[in-house]
């Protein structure tokens, strides 16, 4: 049987719902920022994870009706919460460092695209001793000013990518969809914060190994 990685050269990440369980955290700060603003939300904790994955701004837009001036004020305010109070509150996914090591080994280049906020994410990863897998990181400015799928084509152009020689692995639809617009192959994830008992997508990091084939 032919192995994943036979053709496979560089694998692109997600961070949150993918490497790293961030829920409580950005739970926390979306909680605090609501709630200086007056704005009611949901009890439900399942609900509120729900709302991770989009930048900050596109929440407070289509889930809050907040307009986009606003979106954008709420949004610096949410991410300057979280990093002061909420960033270290989340942890790898158990087994992820050990998949992240084995493609090391292996040669494999690694690269993460994220809509986290560009030196959040690198913070982050350094502070669960991640960041030293990657390549390079690519996150959003403070205006969000580029989607996960322009990211990912900028971290394709820039690296001379080969799209069908890649992978992105994430655990939401944006994700999927960053990666077809791309032509990169998708890994999905269902332990993450999107996909639920999607067929062939990774129930845990383990299932990363066979999926990849080493």
């Amino acid at each position: 049987m032919k192995r994943f990685l036979d053709s496979l050269f560089t694998v692109i990440w997600d961070i949150d719902g993918t490497l790293l369980n961030t829920r409580g955290g950005i739970v926390a700060a979306y909680k605090h920022t609501l709630d200086m603003h007056n704005i009611g939300y949901t009890d439900n904790e399942d609900e509120l994870a729900k709302l991770i994955g989009p930048t900050p701004q596109e929440i407070f837009k289509s889930r809050f009706g907040i307009s986009p001036e606003n979106a954008q004020i709420y949004a610096s305010e949410f991410r300057e919460y979280y990093r002061t109070n909420e960033l270290d509150n989340a942890y790898p996914y158990a087994g992820i460092e050990s998949v992240l090591s084995n493609l090391q080994s292996c040669g494999i280049p690694q690269f993460v695209v994220t809509n986290k906020r560009q030196d959040y994410a690198e913070e982050i990863l350094e502070i669960f001793r991640l960041k030293g897998f990657f390549r390079k990181v690519y996150g959003t400015d403070t205006n969000s000013s580029r989607s996960k799928s322009q990211l990912l084509d900028f971290c394709i152009n820039e690296h001379d990518i080969e799209p069908d020689a890649a992978c992105f692995i994430g655990d939401t639809a944006g994700d999927k969809d960053a990666a077809n617009k791309n032509g990169v192959r998708f890994i999905g994830v269902n332990y993450g914060f999107g996909f639920r008992d999607v067929a062939d997508y990774a129930g845990t990091p383990a299932d990363l190994v066979r999926i990849l084939g080493f």
